[in-house]
């Protein structure tokens, strides 16, 4: 391949340092070149995100444990890179490109390296907790390690392209260039043998035989969440013998979609890598369970039911290597789509060598939306699920799990969006199943208050969801109004005429683009003029003097300051003086990440729980977007509002409100006899008093165990603008005042940036600078939110300049007065 070559031939020159000036500059303006280049930018910056979106996760650090337990530290790797011999590299690069033996003795030096290393990192690799529910049955295995696994390198094959890691295959493939037939026996030990000549468009053939396995110390538990609701713990000793899987990943065809193609035209096809042949083996699985009273009869029927429990794990095996293929071979496919004829070309394929793709294969990320999803719900509190309950399918549907509830804290726990169960059906309840012809049984199973409850929920597609969403989105658009800025922004000169021969207790500073003078400080002194203009916030630190006595001091390159000067000497002390002040079309401001105290983690246990509570930032990720308008410049988008105060203290919706400020608010019946009404409204008067801040809210919770056992927590809220919850009644649980739903709330950044901007945000604020640095043409809104989420984190802030665009083009155009 011409591109491949050329490619390879420039990086030799780079790193021999023979490229000239000239060619350089000829590569740097190559339209080709700028373009790859910007590519190359946005894919590294996907791979600091994914980076950073892992690190400090638990699993993610144990394994990088293993990982440098194996040999593979920074210093080992930093005494590899120092090894490189770079010429040799680019000489085995070239030659295996062209050469077909070259490129077989590579892959397969390549293939053997990484298999000693995995079989050295793999027994000491992490293995998280397994847990869930199963038809209202919730579990939990514990303790789970790899100690026990047992593979030998002779029981591993590897076959990539048609190449073979393992010395027989490579001798096969050496008498296959040659044209020679022959037939060999194994060297190595393991015994096996290949009786045929591998299949090149069989891109990846991965088989493991003899897969021992021993798990002992297993630590199991399981929780009934119906009658007669059992529950047992203990431990559990697994062995798996003579085990096997295999993998075959082909390369094969299939049309291409193209919307445009006209009748009559010739089909087209395009390669697609799949997941052709999978099997997995179990010869026998031992399982025994000790350390519970119920251990006799589950290990009696583990020994009835061996045969059903050795089919079903191994259909699990499969199921999990199915879902994580597809998601692996989608993103392969669409990455490599564009280079699909360099990979034709190196493994000597043509189209017609490939088979056409079947149902069979798996291609893509098999879809969780056909599957059914099982939660359970502990806390003494309303479920907190927005049901539809008049759908056209005559099945109860899920609207949301909205923002403060039960059900969206129970989705998170599980490590699940709370957003993919919106439009879902809900199948069952403490393992009971529902459908059409009995929904009124499953609201009033809904509607019980016992605790824990397993819901089942059958998620929806894409299409039913909005569907769903669109059924109730009249009335909610009813109650919500239009959060954005107006886009109707006025600019004018605000003029102030100087009587008093006083000083004008100001002092002036360049711009930031040196374009004129802006007033840096308000001294205080005695003119009683720039007092009265102060006050009516004619003259404001920031502002731009834009005119003296009528003349404009407004200039490119210092041109504006040298004017100001001249004429503050000339005239100056002179009265009356008129000067004209304009408001700055550049911002700087500095977001500042919080510090390690100002995080709060309230403990929800059986027990009391206090916290002070200010409204926090997840930083410009959580509350910036960006936009970019057709000449590249990254513009302020629309913020992302935060959770409010309550909800960032983990309060929930349900939880009783007794007191603010040690102000009983929801007193018992007995004692007080006012009606809910009342106590709403005195409830809504204290927080609409901005002078009582900062606010104690106490609030009780049925604790877990049993309903009598209470939760308290007590959260300070020192703004009005921080509360962002609404209370009311739950008529189902109690009258008492409880919190009904929560919003979210105006986030620290933002309130920020409006400030900075003079209270006024809109779409033409374009982001000039990020810590000093102007922001590059190439970068994207996508790129732009994840460099500073980085720099915010990393270095604990982040310094902006940002440019009014519309009040640069007004003060610009003052030139011309």
């Amino acid at each position: 391949d011409p591109t491949i070559l050329t490619v390879l031939a420039h990086v030799r020159k780079i790193m021999s340092g023979t490229l000239t000036l000239d060619e350089v500059l000829a590569m740097l303006d190559d339209e080709n070149v700028a373009t790859t280049g910007e590519d190359w930018i946005n894919k590294g910056e996907k791979i600091f995100d994914a980076l950073e979106s892992v690190k400090g996760k638990k699993i993610v650090d144990d394994a990088m444990r293993a990982v440098a337990g194996a040999g593979l530290t920074e210093e080992a790797v930093y005494k590899q890179i120092e090894d490189l011999d770079v010429k040799k590299i680019m000489e085995t690069a070239e030659t295996a490109y062209a050469d077909r033996k070259v490129r077989g003795e590579l892959i397969s030096s390549v293939c053997d390296t990484a298999l000693d290393f995995l079989l050295r990192v793999l027994p000491a690799m992490p293995v998280p907790p397994v847990d869930g529910v199963k038809d209202g049955i919730i579990y939990q295995l514990s303790d789970l390690s790899l100690q026990g696994l047992k593979i030998k390198k002779e029981f591993i094959q590897v076959e990539i392209a048609g190449i073979s890691a393992n010395k027989e295959a490579r001798k096969l493939l050496m008498s296959d260039l040659n044209n020679e037939e022959a037939t060999m026996n194994d060297s190595d030990t393991s015994g096996t043998k290949t009786s045929s000549k591998t299949v090149a468009r069989e891109m990846l053939i991965i088989d493991v035989q003899n897969i021992f396995a021993v798990l002992e110390d297993v630590k199991w538990s399981f929780e009934q969440t119906y009658f007669p609701r059992l529950q047992s713990a203990g431990t559990a000793f697994v062995e798996l013998q003579n085990s096997s899987i295999s993998l075959v990943f082909e390369l094969r065809r299939k049309l291409k979609s193209d919307p445009n193609k006209k009748a009559g035209e010739a089909e087209q096809w395009e390669p697609v890598l799949c997941l052709n042949k999978r099997l997995c083996n179990i010869a026998d699985i031992d399982l025994k369970l000790s350390g519970s009273s119920l251990s006799w009869v589950l290990n009696l029927g583990a020994s009835i039911f061996k045969t059903t429990l050795r089919a079903y794990v191994m259909q699990t095996v499969l199921s999990a290597i199915e879902s994580n293929s597809g998601f692996l071979l989608q993103q392969l496919n669409g990455a490599l789509q564009q280079y699909w004829g360099i990979i034709m070309r190196t493994a000597e394929l043509n189209m017609d060598d490939l088979a056409v793709l079947s149902d069979d294969c798996v291609t893509t990320f098999d879809d969780p939306t056909k599957y059914e999803l099982e939660l359970v719900w502990r806390e003494h509190l309303p479920l907190g699920v927005q049901l539809l309950l008049n759908d056209e399918s005559g099945l109860i549907k899920v609207v949301e799990f909205p923002r403060g509830s039960q059900a969206r804290t129970v989705a998170e726990k599980s490590e699940l969006d709370p957003e993919i169960f919106k439009g879902a059906t809900i199948t069952k309840v403490n393992g009971s199943r529902y459908d059409k012809t009995n929904q009124p049984q499953l609201i009033e199973a809904l509607k019980h208050p016992g605790r824990p409850k397993s819901i089942g929920f059958r998620l929806a597609n894409p299409e039913d969801a909005q569907r769903v969403l669109s059924f109730v989105a009249k009335s909610a658009s009813k109650n919500s109004g239009s959060t954005s800025s107006s886009s109707s922004v006025y600019y004018n000169v605000r003029y102030v005429d100087i009587q008093d021969d006083a000083p004008l207790g100001l002092t002036f500073a360049n711009a930031l683009d040196d374009f004129g003078v802006v007033v840096g400080n308000i001294a205080g002194g005695d003119n009683q003029d720039i007092h009265a203009a102060c006050r009516r916030g004619d003259v404001n630190v920031g502002d731009l003097l834009a005119t003296i006595n009528g003349k404009c001091v407004l200039g490119e390159n210092g041109t504006g300051r040298a004017k100001a000067v001249n004429l503050f000497q000339t005239d100056g002390k002179a009265r009356p003086l008129k000067v004209g002040f304009v408001k700055p079309y550049l911002h700087s401001l500095t977001l500042t990440a919080p510090n390690a105290n100002g995080e709060q983690d309230v403990d929800h246990q059986d027990t009391a729980g206090s916290a002070s509570v200010s409204i926090i930032s997840g930083g410009p990720g959580s509350e910036l977007t960006f936009t970019q308008d057709a000449n590249k410049k990254i513009c302020l988008g629309e913020f992302n509002k935060v959770s409010g105060a309550l909800e960032s203290a983990k309060v929930l919706i349900g939880d009783h409100l007794v007191a603010i400020n040690d102000m009983q608010v929801d007193a018992t019946p007995e004692t007080d006899k006012s009606s809910t009404d009342d106590k709403l409204a005195r409830v809504q008067m204290m927080m609409n008093a901005k002078s009582s801040y900062p606010l104690t809210f106490h609030f009780v919770r049925s604790g877990k165990k049993t309903p009598d056992a209470q939760i308290k927590l007590t959260v300070t809220v020192e703004k009005e603008e921080d509360v962002g919850c609404k209370f009311g009644v739950i008529e189902m649980f109690s009258r008492n005042i409880v919190v009904e739903n929560f919003y979210e709330v105006e986030g620290p950044i933002q309130r920020q940036i409006k400030v900075a901007c003079g209270g006024t945000v809109h779409k033409s604020i374009v982001l000039e600078a990020v810590d000093g640095h102007v922001t590059p043409s190439y970068i994207t809104p996508t790129m732009m939110v994840s460099v500073l989420q980085r720099r915010w984190e990393s270095n604990g802030h982040v310094d902006l300049v940002l440019r009014d665009e519309r009040c640069r083009d007004w003060t610009r155009s003052l030139l011309h007065w």
